[in-house]
């Protein structure tokens, strides 16, 4: 897995990841658009959204 994108909102709330699994013997390849959200109490991202193959 490769993270090649990652972005962070002005104010921290937000964070948007980027996700690249990398085919094997050239099969099962897949890009991921990942949106996280801040959670204070935690002090942690918990996974929001996960779009598959945006843009394919």
């Amino acid at each position: 897995v490769v993270l090649p994108l990652l972005s962070v909102s002005s104010d921290a709330s937000i964070m948007g990841t980027v996700e690249v699994r990398l085919p094997e013997e050239k099969i099962g390849g897949l890009v991921c658009l990942k949106f996280w959200e801040h959670r204070p109490q935690k002090e942690e991202y918990a996974l929001s959204t996960v779009i598959y193959e945006p843009h394919g």
